[in-house]
């Protein structure tokens, strides 16, 4: 296979333009001299993954459609092309058709693992919990490499349905397969602080009163009334209300968001929520302590022409401490903006 390498392929983003450049080039010239329909089709096949990397979903579909249709792709490849096909329909939000191309690889190829969760993963957002159950352990017996990817998603179906002591065993699996995996370990902390019980302060029980004599009851003034009830009443903090559990932490489908805070700035926006995640903890290292001791925002946002992006935000508490840190991050190469709402 020929590599093309263009000047000043350097930057990520520039490298990957360049695979698109490079890809075009090569289908463009029928690749090596003698080259069959096999190897046209899973140039195809790469440059549907090069559109895919840089977002262009559109592309991607179009490329994986016409590598299927020359019907040259080898078995395994033929899986993989119509797997990455339902991906890029599910990065434009089409779950429906997503799990069209799914269940197409896993007729294919039963235990390809990736197509079983992420199967799974589009049944949950659609609702279906019983097959995205089915799904994500089907996944599990299949050797998932990513195993806290099926763990994480058993556990949100396990806390959908009030099974909070499942939930948690699910994400502490998650995290024993990938102690990095930050939504696991946010939706952990969510959901102990959710469900933690309030201690409820209970009056003691009113001692009995004795009986009085009838000739003596007129001799129990008002005041003296006054002083017996106080001295018996319950303790002021048991009569008020027990105190509401704290708020959940930001995660995503978690229900609604809290407030927005004034001062917030956004690091990235990812195709899927482990993308943001794992780009949560490269960048908090890569900003040098600049980031310690504060959260990510995992935010979801439906972009036309551009399906569901998974924006990575951290609360600062003001604009001006949010230019500060902003300024910050980008003296040291990382990429911050503010955000107005």
């Amino acid at each position: 296979m020929v590599t093309l390498v263009y000047p000043g392929c350097r930057m990520h983003l520039i490298r990957m333009a360049c695979l698109v450049i490079g890809a075009v080039a090569l289908a463009g010239a029928g690749a090596e001299p003698g080259a069959g329909d096999a190897a046209k089709a899973r140039q195809l096949m790469n440059l549907g993954v090069a559109h895919a990397r840089l977002g262009q979903q559109q592309d991607a579909l179009a490329d994986f459609a016409a590598a299927l249709e020359m019907k040259a792709l080898s078995a395994a490849d033929r899986v993989r092309a119509t797997f990455d096909h339902g991906v890029a329909l599910d990065a434009l939000g089409r779950s429906d058709q997503a799990i069209a191309d799914y269940s197409q690889a896993i007729r294919l190829d039963p235990h390809f693992a990736p197509a079983l969760s992420n199967r799974a993963n589009a049944y949950r957002r659609l609702g279906q919990s019983r097959e995205a159950k089915r799904d994500y352990l089907a996944a599990l017996a299949a050797g998932e490499a990513g195993r806290e990817y099926p763990y994480f998603g058993l556990g949100q179906i396990a806390e959908k349905l009030g099974d909070f002591d499942v939930a948690r065993d699910f994400y502490r699996k998650a995290l024993a397969a990938n102690p990095a995996f930050l939504l696991a370990a946010q939706s952990l902390t969510a959901l102990n602080h959710a469900t933690r019980d309030p201690i409820v302060l209970r009056p003691p029980e009113p001692k009995p009163i004795p009986a009085r004599d009838p000739q003596k009851s007129a001799s129990v003034t008002p005041a003296a009334l006054v002083h017996f009830l106080a001295k018996h009443a319950a303790p002021e903090a048991a009569r008020a209300d027990p105190p509401e559990p704290p708020l959940r932490l930001a995660i995503v489908d978690a229900g609604p968001a809290a407030a927005d805070p004034a001062g917030k700035i956004q690091l990235g926006a990812f195709r899927d929520q482990a993308g943001a995640a794992a780009g949560w903890n490269k960048i908090a290292a890569a900003s040098e302590g600049a980031l310690q001791g504060f959260s990510p925002l995992v935010m979801p946002v439906d972009l036309p022409g551009k399906g569901r992006l998974w924006r990575l935000r951290t609360a600062v508490g003001d604009k001006t401490s949010a230019r500060r840190l902003c300024a910050a991050l980008a003296a040291k190469g990382l990429a911050c903006m503010m955000v107005n709402g």
